[in-house]
């Protein structure tokens, strides 16, 4: 579990089930249970694509993680 408070940054690596470009939090990239990897950027990616991140900062909002990245 990542701690609100506390964490290193740490690279991820996750396949996109679901893209939500126009998400309150931004373009939303939707991975398992409550993962949300959001940027304001266009991630150029497609449901079904591996991607490699590194996690930037970790929110809890309504029961979902929102995660921000930067794309590697």
């Amino acid at each position: 579990m990542i701690s609100c408070c506390e964490y290193f940054l740490i690279a991820i690596k996750f396949t996109v089930d679901a893209l939500v470009p126009n998400s309150a939090f931004g373009y939303n990239i939707q991975t398992g249970e409550h993962l949300n990897f959001c940027s304001p950027n266009n991630p150029d990616v497609s449901v079904g694509d591996t991607l490699v991140v590194e996690v930037t900062e970790v929110s809890s909002a309504l029961g979902s993680y929102i995660i921000s990245y930067d794309k590697k």
